[in-house]
């Protein structure tokens, strides 16, 4: 399973989280197998004025393989275009850093 979580920062597990899935500038990946983190990374994001959110969508969900992707906010088009290819979204609210 794969797990993505927008972020503004480049730091790894230490990385600060991105308020909004679309207009973040990066994206953290951890790649899990029987609970343990067995690869990951932080990517840079596609463009939103070229791709939109439903884009970035089809980028986080198609080129870096998520199975999840946690966010704080989402748009309706990214939401559904995740739904729609059954990769599953988890909103966390602001007091879980």
């Amino acid at each position: 399973m794969k797990i993505a979580v927008p972020v503004e920062t480049a730091e790894a597990l230490d990385s600060v989280r991105a308020e909004h899935f679309g207009h973040a500038p990066l994206f953290a990946v951890a790649e899990f197998e029987d609970a343990t983190i067995v690869g990951g990374g932080v990517y840079d994001s596609v463009s939103h004025d070229e791709f939109g959110c439903a884009g970035i969508a089809e980028y986080v969900a198609s080129a870096l393989g998520a199975d999840v992707v946690v966010v704080r906010e989402i748009s309706r088009d990214a939401r559904a275009w995740l739904a729609g290819h059954e990769v599953e979204v988890v909103r966390v609210p602001d007091e879980i850093g």
